[in-house]
């Protein structure tokens, strides 16, 4: 048994007649992926399912087996009545589920399983493993279970295995990830798939966006890090590509030598600023996203918070970047004087 949890949520979902999933804001791939994987699982006991989302999921990912089965709803009309069962995946609060800042919670019952280390355990039960995915805490919850993996159930879970770890590249990165990974590969997870959509398919206007990323990139020297900030105008010029800003963050902000981490800051909706943070060396970039309401890991974080003006906004972030930065630069001096 990996984990004490698993029998208490199985049979949760046994007594339940109609679950409800959800990915969380701005789905990325392991939100997205591990809401469908649990939905393999569940149709696969007969139990009535519905997965929906408070953003609109890119069609990049519709390669992902039963991508059609989310459905797009508006979270402040939606009627919980129906269902008897909450499960939450990839979420570690209920304000990054629903993507609105202090939502009441519905009152049925909930389930949460995620892999953050800011989780708030905002469940009847949590599950917490802070790892590379969610997919990768699902998987072992399947294990325990004795679900049979299926090859589309294989694909979905490596899809959030893959992206979330950033190719294997992330600091929660351990051998069980690797383990797992293997395991699913034998399984029939379709990689060349995985592989070309996650990191070899991006749109034209993506990459002309990360050109404005680019030409506004910064970088502080004394506090070693970058950053850019894009205003809305330039996000809607650009077609308001969904996964730019943390794609960005992953593949390019986090590589600057010299540098501790980077921040990628976009206004992806009029006067809500989204941001995600990169981690490059020990640097925790949790510590600047909370400042913010936001969550995440050492290496990888991000959050989103309204705002009056934009360029006060952006100042904000930067201050708490510096003060974090600081205090990491004389901790580290210490340590080598030591």
């Amino acid at each position: 048994m990996n984990y004490k949890e698993s029998k208490d949520i199985l049979d949760k979902i046994k007594k339940a007649k109609k679950i409800l999933l959800s990915c969380h804001k701005s789905p990325d791939p392991d939100s997205i992926a591990s809401n469908l994987a649990m939905y393999q699982v569940l149709t696969g006991m007969k139990k009535l399912i519905d997965v929906i989302s408070p953003d609109t999921v890119h069609s990049a990912y519709n390669f992902v087996p039963y991508f059609d089965k989310i459905i797009k709803v508006d979270i402040t009309k939606f009627d919980y009545s129906d269902y008897d069962l909450f499960i939450a995946l990839d979420s570690s609060s209920y304000d990054q589920l629903v993507g609105i800042k202090d939502l009441k919670m519905p009152n049925i019952s909930m389930v949460t399983i995620d892999h953050h280390s800011t989780n708030e355990k905002y469940g009847e039960i949590n599950l917490l493993e802070v790892t590379s995915s969610t997919c990768e805490v699902l998987y072992k919850v399947f294990h325990d279970w004795g679900i049979k993996i299926t090859k589309n159930l294989a694909t979905t879970l490596l899809t959030g295995i893959y992206a979330d770890s950033v190719s294997f590249q992330t600091d929660k990165t351990y051998s069980s990830t690797f383990i797992v990974s293997g395991e699913l590969v034998k399984l029939g997870a379709n990689t060349k798939d995985i592989i070309l959509n996650l990191f070899h398919s991006n749109e034209y206007k993506l990459l002309k966006f990360w050109g404005e990323m680019l030409k506004n990139m910064n970088i502080d020297s004394e506090y070693r890090f970058v950053w850019t900030a894009v205003p809305y105008d330039k996000f809607l010029e650009f077609g308001k590509p969904g996964e730019a800003k943390s794609l960005a963050a992953s593949v390019i902000f986090r590589t600057v030598k010299n540098t501790d981490f980077g921040i990628v800051i976009v206004e992806q909706r009029p006067n809500v600023l989204n941001m995600s943070l990169r981690s490059r060396t020990n640097f925790d970039v949790s510590k600047i996203a909370q400042e913010f309401g936001g969550s995440g890991h050492k290496a990888s974080a991000g959050a989103w918070f309204d705002f009056e003006n934009f360029d006060e906004a952006v100042e904000k972030v930067l201050v708490t970047a510096r003060k974090y930065a600081k205090e990491y630069i004389e901790e580290s001096s210490n340590k080598k004087e030591l």
